[in-house]
């Protein structure tokens, strides 16, 4: 009987380990580098040195202004490393010591991920173009920016290529990325967005290579080629505030052959001083309170634990598309001291954004904690809009005949949208439509539009077919790029607020076929949701409000509808739950740029507060949720501070084996 009920015993603690290991392994948190990069910790760093004694932090302000300049001659790296493979001359060794961990110098800390990994060979990670090469007009490669130890930084080859070369955006936390169960950020939409406390590293690196480079590279390209907008670039960069593993790197880059460090990381008021102009008023005034224009901070070493919504919004009933308002909330923050302090209701990262129909509560997101308020009310907004669109005629082979304002009538046909055109440069009839650029130069064209399609611009879609050798266009509606650095040969779709423009500008990155433009409009019309929208390849074609017929060569009949059809990029969704890659089984035995940030054709389609006491926060958590004020006392999570949930099949398995065991012999 004993020896029954011995082995009974080993086996339910045999299947309970069994259970135990699997429902650890999927409720901890991954081995972030905490001790290295707080979420709060800018306080901890502040720069004190000499470095920046010639710079007039007075001066005149912009992106052209002698701030902007001086710092710029100041920042230029001094030498550079080589790309290539080894050796204390090589940027792979240099990484290795620039992203070293200070609490364990035989580890250095991968960027998205921010885990600390054995120092190894090269071939077993990716050197990261926090600007991919892609998006750069073709200038990093491996020479100047493309070598630049403040720029590139080291990542796992599998993150890096799911990240590719999408542009750097919000995407409401929507199409989560993991790596042997590390979340490292999001493709869910048109963008790449990482994890809240490294988007102000990567907003902080986009401003140094702009800056520094701004007049080494003749074609150098605008911010806009690699960030959604200039008020994501200062929301990242204010609500991830440089940290102490920042700070290292700048003092190892010092010392260095480079002898040059990041401002943005010592002076993040040199962000809205230099970007400010290009930023909506309320980003750019919240930026500003973050970090002061004397450039003064209050040290100290409390660390924040969570954040508490209360009051009610002054507004609460949106229509679908609208930017949400917190006018009439309170935002505090609560800290491991015992203390709270309140803080701008415009430095939280609201979502969604814009609002989307069926929305009843919105989250703010600060410093890596996030807090919801619920009684919002979202509605499709009922307008009935008309359809305004324009195709170009295949001209059967390119000319070199430029076009103007006078005759470009006889390169379209079924037009409803254009007026007139202004400012066209290096435009001439294509052998798959107006073909913009040419060997020597890029090329634009600015649309005047009719009257009944300038107001309430919910949606614009942008056909295009590659020249030999590709190219990327840019897409200003107004005044506002709605897209940039998009590859030729896909539909480009987005999805707009109810705007107001005269005009759409095409412009293009060496040398693309421009095939048609849609766009809903008018105080009578819907968005694109709720019609359709077809193309096909057909010598002659026609447009009416519910469908175009786009002429091309290039493509095959392809019907869309985004009502019954979601356009999703071409890139691999990873779920933690599903797939594990470890690091082994992404050893290369080559050196070089990721194929990840090459350009590929594809379509791209954009589109109430408690009193109560709240509930404890983990601050361990890479992205813990606060409804309420956070309780700062230890807590016991047992475990290695898992919840703890002993898998189904375990269960079961563990109820046969005791009835098993407890049956007697006959």
């Amino acid at each position: 009987m004993k020896s029954k009920l011995s082995k009974l015993i080993i086996t339910i603690g045999a299947v309970f380990c069994v259970g135990l290991g699997l429902a650890v392994n999927h409720n901890q948190q991954p081995n972030k580098v905490e001790a290295a990069q707080y979420l709060n910790n800018y306080p901890a760093y502040h720069y004190g040195g000499n470095y920046y004694n010639t710079i007039d932090f007075t001066s005149s302000e912009g992106m052209n202004g002698n701030l902007r300049a001086s710092l710029t001659s100041l920042i230029y790296p001094k030498g550079f490393y080589t790309y290539g493979s080894s050796g204390e001359t090589h940027l792979s060794t240099q990484l290795q010591y620039a992203d070293e961990d200070p609490n364990n110098k035989s580890n250095m800390i991968y960027l998205y991920t921010r885990d600390s990994v054995k120092k190894n060979a090269a071939s077993s990670w990716n050197r990261e173009h926090v600007w991919p090469q892609s998006l750069s007009n073709n200038n990093w490669g491996t020479g100047g920016a493309g070598t630049d130890i403040l720029h590139i930084r080291p990542t796992y080859n599998d993150t890096n290529s799911k990240r590719g070369n999408d542009l750097y955006g919000d995407n409401q936390k929507s199409g989560p990325l993991y790596y042997n169960n590390m979340l490292y950020g999001y493709n869910g939409g048109r963008y790449f967005e990482p994890l809240d406390e490294v988007k102000g590293d990567v907003a902080r690196i986009v401003m140094y290579v702009w800056t520094a480079y701004k007049t080494y590279y003749t074609n150098m390209p605008s911010i806009l080629n690699v960030f959604e907008s200039y008020d994501v670039l200062l929301k990242w960069h204010t609500m991830d505030k440089p940290d102490v593993m920042e700070g290292n790197r700048n003092n190892y880059s010092e010392t260095s052959k480079q002898k040059n460090r990041n401002p943005f990381v010592d002076h993040p008021e040199l962000a809205w001083k230099i970007f400010g102009e290009k930023a909506s008023s309320n980003v750019v005034s919240a930026c500003k309170e973050a970090y002061p224009a004397d450039g003064q901070i209050i040290v100290d070493d409390k660390n924040l634990v969570g954040i508490w919504i209360t009051g009610e919004a002054r507004k609460k009933d949106y229509y679908a598309g609208e930017t949400f308002n917190p006018d009439g909330l309170t935002v505090t923050a609560y800290y491991d001291d015992q203390t709270s302090s309140e803080i701008n209701v415009n430095n939280c990262t609201w979502y969604p954004d814009p609002l989307i129909a069926g929305a009843t509560s919105v989250t703010c997101s600060y410093q890596g904690f996030t807090a919801e308020y619920e009684g919002i009310t979202v509605s499709e907004r009922e307008v009935q809009g008309g359809q305004f669109s324009v195709e170009f005629k295949n001209n059967g082979s390119d000319s070199g005949t430029g076009i103007s304002a006078n005759n470009i009538s006889n390169y379209w046909q079924n037009n409803t949208l254009v007026k007139s055109i202004s400012n066209p440069v290096k435009i001439y009839p294509g052998a798959n439509g107006l073909k913009i650029g040419s060997s020597s130069a890029d090329g634009s064209i600015t649309f005047n539009l009719v009257d009944d399609a300038k107001n309430n611009i919910t949606d614009i879609s942008v056909t295009t077919t590659k020249y030999s050798g590709g190219g990327a266009f840019i897409v200003k509606v107004g005044n506002t790029t709605v897209a940039s650095g998009v590859e030729a040969g896909s539909l480009f779709k987005k999805q707009l607020n109810y705007v107001s423009a005269d005009t759409i500008t095409i412009s293009g990155t060496s040398r693309i076929y421009l095939n048609a433009i849609v766009l809903i409009a008018g105080d009578s019309g819907s968005h694109t949701s709720s019609s359709s929208s077809q193309y096909s390849s057909s010598s002659s074609s026609s447009i009416s409000s519910s469908n175009i017929s786009i002429s091309s060569s290039s493509s095959s009949s392809e019907s869309i509808s985004s009502s019954s059809k979601e356009i999703s990029s071409s890139k691999e969704e990873i779920s933690s739950s599903s797939e594990q890659i470890s690091s082994s089984e992404q050893l290369s035995s080559k050196e070089e740029i990721s194929s990840s940030e090459l350009p590929s054709s594809s379509v791209i389609d954009e589109n109430s507060s408690t009193s109560e006491a709240p509930s404890i926060i983990d601050s361990s958590n890479p992205e813990p949720s606060s409804k309420g004020r956070p309780e700062v006392e230890e807590k016991s999570t047992g475990c290695n501070g898992s919840v703890v949930i002993l898998p189904f099949t375990g269960f079961s398995a563990l109820i046969g084996l005791v009835f098993v065991f407890s049956k007697k012999k006959k």
